[in-house]
């Protein structure tokens, strides 16, 4: 017998998603070297900085961490060629469909012929963020600078991506997807970007058709579910058009976390709201979609696998609600489920999940006490990289030779 998510407590929905800067002579070679070798060979560990320990998972089992509520600082869009724009134009309204009246009608498949998806050989790192920042310096003086003056300083002590913090969130859990975190500090701030490994490229490029497709359903549910907000597109019909991942709304948020001040940009579906005047971030869907859950296999693998990425990307952000669609194995969705953030973990628990929402928090907290522990040479030459590898019991970092694999630009 199907076993429906609503059977979970979840909520059912079904009418509601290289700085170049001058080096000392001789560096360029020696970048040139490193570069060379290749990328699938193991770190060298700096003993000097040790390694960090994910387990055992007892060492974070403790009461969560002070977490202060996120709050919106600020709000960029990225055009089709995926160029910045200082303005609010692509956040998308939240428009769902009925099913019940539009059943069978969801194909998650249409406009995969057509679909245009961005170059993902050519690295961004934190460039569209930093654009932001430097547009909007004023926005992180300090009390005691002067009233005219535009900070270098931005008073903060980590700067990065949300899905970057995700990443980190979830390693105590983790046993099969590696990752690689470059950082730097710049002007008192530590600077968080991430570098495709090795394994992660070669699976990217070696992708059957069928996972290309899978990989689309999520952008042709975020088209179906969605409306342009600005007056200007307005009339759009959702579902019809050629589907593109360039196009993107980024909301930047500040938070912290215990003693640590974290200013990250985050990804945004889509708003409830119409009103684009007073748009308050608890108004923020995120979209997901995931196999219907017709046995207890599924549903395991589902609370154990996805609702805590589901948790940690919209708890971060401030992000309240979560609305999966859920479909069949040809991409059809039969229904939609809505999750609220905050009750997740609890859902997570009910059903025998064997993530801590604490644990999480508190390694992130412990991990970014250690990396500020390490990076503490102020050049944004100067770039460790932090390596989560198999067999997924530590977190080694090494010290890149100088001006190698920088990622803040000069113009920053």
């Amino acid at each position: 017998m199907k076993r429906h998510l609503d059977n979970y407590d979840a909520i059912s929905a079904k009418s509601r998603k290289t700085c170049r800067d001058k080096r000392p002579v001789g560096h360029d070679s020696e970048c040139d070297r490193v570069k060379a070798k290749k990328l699938s060979s193991p770190a060298k560990v700096d003993t000097e900085y040790g390694t960090f320990k994910t387990f055992p998972i007892a060492r974070f089992e403790k009461p969560f961490p002070y977490f202060r509520e996120p709050a919106e600082f600020g709000a960029f869009s990225l055009g089709i060629d995926r160029d910045f724009r200082n303005s609010r134009e692509k956040l998308r309204l939240y428009s769902p469909p009925d099913l019940s009246t539009c059943k069978g009608d969801l194909d998650l498949n249409i406009g995969f012929e057509t679909f245009i998806g961005r170059n993902e050989d050519v690295p961004e790192r934190l460039d569209h963020l930093l654009k932001w920042i430097d547009l909007h310096r004023e926005k992180f003086k300090a009390s005691s600078d002067a009233i005219d003056s535009i900070p270098k300083c931005l008073n903060t002590d980590f700067v990065t991506w949300r899905g970057h913090l995700v990443k980190i969130l979830c390693t105590p859990y983790e046993k099969r997807d590696s990752w690689r975190l470059d950082a730097c500090k710049y002007n008192g701030t530590i600077f968080i970007c991430e570098v495709e490994t090795e394994i992660h490229k070669k699976q990217r490029l070696s992708q059957s058709e069928r996972q290309k497709q899978m990989c689309y359903w999520g952008y042709k549910f975020e088209d179906y579910m969605t409306k342009p907000l600005s007056r200007e597109e307005s009339s759009e019909v959702p579902g019809t058009g050629a589907i593109n991942n360039s196009e993107a709304f980024c909301s930047v948020v500040r938070t912290r976390l215990n003693k640590y001040s974290l200013l990250f940009g985050a990804e945004v579906d889509c708003t409830s709201l119409k009103d684009e005047e007073a748009l308050p971030t608890h108004s923020y869907i995120e979209l997901k979609t995931s196999r219907i859950m017709d046995n207890a296999r599924l549903f395991r693998n589902f609370a154990n696998f996805k609702l805590i990425k589901y948790w940690a990307q919209s708890y971060l952000a401030g992000v309240p609600k979560v609305v999966c669609g859920l479909r069949d194995d040809n991409g059809i969705v039969q229904e939609l489920e809505t999750f609220c953030t905050l009750k997740i973990p609890d859902i997570a628990h009910r059903n025998n999940a064997t993530w801590s929402a604490s644990v999480c928090m508190n390694f992130c907290n412990e991990f970014l006490g250690w990396m500020k522990d390490v990076v503490t040479e102020d050049d944004r030459n100067v770039v460790y990289s932090f390596r989560f590898e198999e067999p997924f019991t530590t977190i080694e970092v090494s010290r890149n030779p100088y001006g190698c694999e920088v990622f803040i630009p000069d113009w920053f």
